[in-house]
């Protein structure tokens, strides 16, 4: 009990010291507190700064001064003649000299003071703010070069796709020029079958890069595209293209194998389950453990052995694509020729 009323008694007797000498317990005040404190004449001069200020810049409190830095010193002046003109308080950022001969950016929050109704100075406070302006200036560079390295990826990205187009246009060019010497009819359905994959690679490539992001792609949105182009490409007003289910995002590299996969099998929809007149042909999708689910079928009678053994080079090709993109590749029982494709999502 007797420690409470010390404490009591303390504190009050610390309480009565401020009531009767308020100047010096504010000056006791402002001399301890962890924040560069100053003050400035109606001139400009330094005439008062607490221990944070004089730790800063090793002045001694006897011997102040401000060690600014000669291309600031003019717009210090301006903005102290402002607030002598104006009244109002001001924020600027300047170098001081720090204790160790560095310059340092600090920022400056200074306001009037005013007695009588006239302004008598100014008071002010210190930020060192140098990290901070370091950190911004070193984000804004380093965003400068992101955005650059981004432009010149599009720009790489448009001119690899350009190159592809006129590289496979130029083999389809040759082939045709070929294709007029064949008189073999099987030599000539077989070389429009490679035609026909040629100009499957190109539609893929495009569909590929319409995307503005090739970052991720929305496979959803990406295989709807392609299967509707295919469907165009092999001519078939007759059948009813569906896709459908969920957006799933992956990388480039996964739809552009997901896309060639498709290719083979929609053409093996057209040419061998849809063949003899109208039909469907439909692709659903869902995300399933971190990978995409791709269901394709279509209305027709289904594999038997002698599709098979026609079209063993397309499923050849099929398999190795899927083996080498690490794309799950099972093929359904029944009709419809179902294929089950399932390939890793973009993390």
């Amino acid at each position: 009990m007797l420690i409470s009323v010390n404490s009591a008694k303390r504190a009050l007797e610390e309480t009565q010291r401020r009531v009767d000498d308020p100047l010096k317990w504010a000056a006791a005040f402002t001399e301890h507190l962890p924040i560069p404190i100053f003050e400035l004449s109606t001139a400009g001069q330094l005439i008062y700064a607490n221990a944070e200020w004089r730790a800063f810049s090793g002045c001694a409190p006897d011997a102040l001064s401000v060690i600014l830095h000669p291309d600031d010193h003019l717009a210090y002046c301006e903005a102290l003649s402002n607030t002598l003109t104006q009244g109002a308080a001001f924020r600027l950022t300047i170098r001081k000299m720090r204790h160790d001969g560095v310059w340092r950016k600090i920022r400056d929050d200074v306001r009037p003071l005013v007695h009588d109704g006239r302004i008598a100075g100014f008071a002010g406070c210190s930020t060192d703010v140098t990290e901070e302006i370091e950190t911004r200036e070193t984000a804004f560079k380093l965003g400068a070069e992101i955005q650059s390295a981004f432009r010149q990826r599009d720009v790489l990205t448009t001119e690899v796709h350009h190159r592809v187009k006129n590289n496979l246009q130029a083999i389809l060019s040759m082939i045709g020029l070929h294709a007029r010497r064949i008189t073999s009819e099987e030599a000539g359905h077989d070389l429009g079958i490679v035609v026909r994959r040629i100009h499957a690679m190109a539609t893929i490539q495009q569909e590929l890069h319409d995307d503005t992001d090739v970052s991720r792609i929305d496979l959803l949105m990406y295989v709807r595209r392609v299967v509707e182009a295919l469907s165009r490409l092999h001519d078939r007003a007759d059948v009813r293209v569906q896709v459908n289910g969920d957006w799933a995002d992956v990388s480039i590299s996964t739809a552009a194998a997901v896309g060639a996969i498709l290719a083979e099998l929609i053409a093996n929809c057209f040419d061998h389950g849809v063949r003899d007149g109208e039909g469907e042909v439909v692709v659903s999708m869902r995300r399933e453990g971190g990978r995409a689910v791709l269901d394709l079928v279509d209305s027709g009678p289904g594999y038997t052995p002698a599709i098979a053994r026609k079209d063993g080079i397309g499923l050849f090709v099929v398999e190795r694509i899927a083996r080498h993109s690490r794309i799950g590749l099972l093929r359904g029982e029944g009709p419809g020729m179902p294929w089950r494709l399932t390939a890793p999502l973009q993390e």
